[in-house]
C-alpha cells in the first residue's frame, strides 16, 4: 500500500519544475545571442544548442501548468494567464 504525498510536497514539486523552466529559459536566451541565420539552422551548433534548452523551457512551462490545475491552486493573475489558448500549444509542444 502506498503512503499519499503530502500537498505541500506536490507544490514543492511543482515549484522545481517551475524553476528547471526558468533555468532553460536563462540557457536559450543566452545560446540564442550566439547563433545567426548563416549558416543554415541545422547546421549551426549554438541554434542546435538552444532549441534543445527552448524545447524543456516550452514543455516545463507546460508541466508547471498542468501541475496547477491537478492541485487546483488559485491566483486570479495566474488563472487569466491560463486560459490563453498559447496554453494549448504548449500542451501539443510537450507532447510531440
Amino acid at each position: 500500500m502506498s503512503t499519499p504525498v503530502p500537498e505541500v510536497f506536490k507544490i514543492f514539486s511543482l515549484h522545481r519544475y517551475f524553476l528547471w523552466a526558468l533555468t532553460m529559459q536563462d540557457h536559450y536566451e543566452r545560446t540564442g545571442k550566439r547563433f545567426s541565420p548563416t549558416p543554415g539552422f541545422f547546421e549551426n551548433e549554438a541554434a542546435n544548442e538552444a532549441f534543445v534548452y527552448l524545447s524543456y523551457w516550452y514543455s516545463g512551462l507546460y508541466v508547471g501548468c498542468e501541475g496547477r490545475q491537478e492541485l487546483k491552486l488559485v491566483d486570479p493573475e495566474v488563472d487569466v494567464l491560463l486560459k490563453s489558448p498559447y496554453l494549448d500549444v504548449l500542451r501539443r509542444f510537450r507532447h510531440l
